[in-house]
């Protein structure tokens, strides 16, 4: 279900080259570590901006589109 959402939003961003993640911090640093490597290594033209944020600010970024994912 990730990968085909991350599918969905590599498809989505046009012109864009660069996906906007906030997450809480132990989804970054431990849940996801290998799959922003795999991204990255599979996606070469895209680039990531991973940030961490508390859970009520991811669904505050998500609402006014800040980012384009968010993970809590």
């Amino acid at each position: 279900m990730l990968l085909s959402l991350l599918a969905s939003v590599l498809n989505s961003l046009g012109d864009r080259s660069t996906i906007s993640i906030g997450s809480v911090d132990i989804v970054n640093n431990y849940g996801f570590s290998k799959l922003y490597r795999d991204i990255l290594i599979h996606e070469p033209n895209v680039h990531l901006k991973i940030n961490t944020h508390h859970s009520y600010e991811i669904h505050a970024l998500l609402e006014n589109h800040t980012i384009d994912l968010g993970f809590v």
